[in-house]
């Protein structure tokens, strides 16, 4: 019984080795023989490649171009390079900002404009005789007594000069002294918008001026002092220019300068007196640099 089970298992053996071999050469015998297709002239398929020679394909292929980079437009940090920046004022000097970020805004609204400075050094606004002033309200006081014949009609050029550079949002008054106590004043010495008819209208009034009679001065600058706009404000300015003064006996220069700072404190304590002197004496030009220091404003003289 047991040689009979042993024969039979050693016959099981024999079958499947020989079943491996049969299958062995078969697949051996069809790897071999290429494989075409039913139609004539097909196209011989490629044989496959080992996974070696797929790899080492893959590394000789040409390089894919890379994808590109997109600048991000929008960044929520901006960095902005550190400059020097100075402004450059020809009427209030030079104002150095330092290390500032670029760019400035509002930059203009945050430096106020020093007219009062502009008075004194500017080149910059309205002008007369060189003096430069960017006030709204101004006053023009121009000797026009006898001893301005032969130089009335100079200044009288340039006062029309002036007023034409005034601005549409500019007021304007003219005041002529003469004859003593005698004033000329173009429409009742209101203040008037600068307006091209204002403007017209006042040329018209300067051209009919001629120099007449003594020279005093104290009741025209009184009355451009006790000028009003619509709202009650004084002249910002008042021009005043003379070719001298008529002080009288035992009049100082000192004590009529101080005369008229009160005057200015007690009628327009906010105006200030631009004086000018039109080939005036020593004793005169230290007259008209005292008032104009007193009220801050400037002093010029024309020889």
């Amino acid at each position: 019984m047991r040689r009979r089970l042993r024969h039979e298992k050693t016959i099981t053996i024999l079958a499947w080795l020989g079943s491996i071999l049969i299958h062995v050469v078969v697949f051996s015998v069809f790897g071999a023989v290429p494989f075409r297709g039913s139609g004539q002239g097909a196209a011989p398929q490629s044989k496959p490649l080992p996974a070696m020679a797929q790899i080492k394909q893959a590394m000789n292929m040409p390089a894919m171009t890379p994808k590109p980079k997109v600048k991000n437009l929008f960044s929520s940090r901006r960095i902005l390079r550190p400059v020097k920046k100075e402004l450059e004022l020809s009427t209030v000097g030079k104002i150095d900002l330092g290390e500032a970020e670029e760019p400035i805004v509002g930059l203009f609204s945050e430096v106020p404009l020093d007219l009062e400075a502009i008075d004194r050094t500017g080149s910059e606004g309205v002008s007369f005789f060189g003096q430069y002033t960017g006030s709204r309200k101004i006053c023009y006081v121009v000797d026009a007594s006898g001893s301005m014949h032969g130089r009335l009609g100079n200044v009288k050029s340039q006062l029309i000069d002036s007023i034409q550079e005034l601005r549409p949002d500019q007021f304007f008054s003219i005041i002529f002294f003469q004859d003593g106590d005698r004033l000329l004043e173009m429409r009742g010495g209101k203040l008037l918008r600068a307006t091209p008819k204002s403007k017209e209208q006042a040329q018209t009034f300067i051209d009919t001026v001629m120099p007449s009679g003594p020279t005093n001065a104290v009741n025209a600058l009184r009355r451009a002092m006790q000028i009003r706009d619509s709202l009650g404000r004084a002249p910002e300015l008042i021009y005043f220019l003379t070719d001298g003064f008529d002080l009288g006996e035992g009049a100082g220069v000192e004590a009529f300068a101080v005369q008229i700072e009160n005057m200015r404190k007690a009628l327009a304590p906010g105006t200030r007196i631009n004086t000018i002197g039109f080939w005036t004496e020593l004793e005169d030009v230290a007259i008209l640099r005292h008032i104009a220091r007193q009220s801050g404003g400037a002093f010029t003289n024309i020889e």
